[in-house]
């Protein structure tokens, strides 16, 4: 557990960064139980449509957040991002974004921010993706600090309370949760500014992709809501699936 209310009682003018501080929170607590999307969605909807199905445009809420409805639209945003510069979007596989899911949470958990851990086991996507139940993994991956609230980065902003933000002094102005949508299209335009994630995500050797995020609070910055994301793709052939030994993201439903 950790204190969220170690605020002052006056407003603290603060900013939020991408910096590499977070605060984890309960892995099961702040998630919902079960999800509103399920794996044979995917073969139902593609990044040219899926925002027409109504939960997507719901607002996050961070103490009931839908991770695999999360995931899926980080999944459709960087197809749609793909089919937009002249390439094929590619399949979801679960074992990638089971590969994306617990990289996050292990980023958040162990107060690392990098593609290689010192976790032995951990230590390269292809680890990571062989944890998954991949057996014949051929990762590359595109990591992220995302924020959870409509924020432009490097303003000042003031703490009136948990969860309420805002640029200026009346928190009736306040900074509001991100939608899936918004959250998506915010987290894949940030790696298509940036070259080598930009390489990634556009790169014709990709068959197959899977996305995950988990959320932590920055604890310097009057606890401000983040995820930490990431992008998994499998190179050259497509994913030879084994047993995992690391969980689906919570929520997840096959049907």
């Amino acid at each position: 557990m950790f204190c969220i209310f170690l605020l002052p009682v006056q407003p603290q003018e603060l900013h939020a960064g991408n910096d590499e501080l977070g605060y984890p929170v309960d892995r099961v607590e702040h998630a919902r139980s079960e999800s509103l999307w399920s794996a044979r969605m995917y073969e139902l909807y593609t990044h040219r449509d899926y925002e027409q199905y109504p939960p997507f445009s719901q607002a996050l809420n961070f103490t009931d957040i839908d991770y695999p409805l999360l995931h899926a639209a980080l999944f459709y945003e960087s197809n749609r991002a793909r089919v937009s510069e002249g390439l094929d979007a590619l399949p979801w596989n679960i074992n990638l974004e089971i590969t994306a899911y617990n990289h996050s949470l292990f980023m958040v958990e162990s107060y690392e921010f990098a593609h290689y851990s010192g976790d032995s086991r951990r230590r390269s996507p292809n680890n990571r993706g062989s944890l998954a139940g991949i057996t014949n993994p051929q990762v590359t991956e595109n990591i992220a600090i995302n924020f959870a609230l409509d924020y432009e980065e490097g303003r000042k902003f003031y703490v009136h309370d948990v969860d309420l933000y805002s640029y200026d002094n009346n928190p009736a102005n306040s900074l509001k949760p991100l939608t899936y949508i918004g959250f998506a299209k915010n987290a894949v335009n940030l790696w298509m500014e940036s070259f080598g994630h930009r390489k990634n995500l556009l790169s014709p050797n990709a068959v197959e992709m899977g996305a995950g995020a988990f959320f932590y609070r920055e604890a310097n910055s009057g606890y401000f809501p983040k995820f930490r994301t990431t992008q998994n793709f499998q190179w050259w052939t497509p994913v030879i699936p084994g047993e995992s030994r690391d969980p689906l993201p919570p929520g997840f439903r096959l049907e």
